[in-house]
């Protein structure tokens, strides 16, 4: 029987967690059984599937990293459970695989948690994905390609230091269209060009541990102190439209910091 391709990659997180000695990973969780508290798995597959490349579930591994096996009878009702919730308790729907695999001569069954399908507005800074798994990781070996995509968050940065519009992405049938713009004053930007323009200066903040000022919005339209007045309404219509949130509710307006609206 064929193995899947994922398998590889998570007996791998798997065999980091259990070495040199046994130590939690971001993405991977050990578990003897399945809980019945249903709020409690669906906390476990959004935080994997909200993790760059999601993450996996290991049932049959107790909480010391002893791996203790798992019945045949119990892989389908696990299986079954955390995809019954992941498909009817969870908003956008989970698609998740699970496979059975050995550890130390010990049966244990994997359940793969990935991103949900990504939205245009969050191909920064997310993880890419491989129709040919092995071909890809060949060529990251061989330093053809990135392990992580870097080209949008690389476009996005030189489009700010150049002052231009925000790169645009329409969807088409089976793809999506990227289109750059030339140089464009603040002033002569639509609202629409602004508020977009503002969201991706904060995805850009939030990737590098950082987040949206009044004064980093202005340094990134190239404006002056004196159009702070501008920068607030502006960060105010960009909230409004659903494409930032406060960072912290309770910190005063004028050093106010802002995240996209996702994170």
């Amino acid at each position: 029987m064929t193995r899947k391709n994922w398998v590889a990659e998570a007996l791998d997180w798997l065999a980091d967690s259990l070495e040199p000695v046994p130590h939690e990973i971001n993405e991977l969780d050990w578990k003897v059984a399945i809980t019945d508290h249903k709020d409690r798995l669906i906390e476990h597959l959004i935080a994997f599937a909200n993790y760059p490349n999601g993450g996996c579930l290991v049932f049959g591994v107790d909480d010391t990293g002893k791996p203790v096996g798992i019945l045949q009878s119990e892989v389908a009702t696990i299986a079954n459970t955390l995809a019954n919730v992941g498909r009817d308790a969870i908003e956008p729907p989970l698609a998740l695989d699970h496979s059975v695999a050995d550890c130390r001569g010990t049966p244990i069954l994997l359940v793969r948690i990935r991103e949900p399908g990504k939205k245009l507005d969050r191909l920064i800074g997310t993880t890419p994905e491989s129709r040919n798994d092995k071909l890809a990781s060949s060529f990251r070996r061989y330093r053809i390609c990135e392990e992580r995509g870097t080209g949008f968050q690389k476009a996005v940065k030189a489009i700010e230091l150049f002052g231009l519009p925000p790169l645009k992405m329409t969807v088409l049938d089976n793809a999506f269209r990227v289109t750059l713009f030339a140089p464009k004053k603040f002033s002569d930007m639509t609202l629409g060009e602004r508020v977009e323009a503002t969201y991706q200066h904060a995805v850009l903040q939030y990737l590098s541990s950082a987040s949206l000022t009044n004064t980093s919005l202005r340094n990134r339209f190239k404006l002056h102190e004196k159009s702070r007045n501008q920068i607030t309404n502006l960060i105010g219509e960009s909230v409004a439209a659903g494409r930032l949130k406060r960072k912290d509710e309770g910190s005063g307006n004028k050093f106010a910091e802002y995240w996209p609206y996702w994170a």
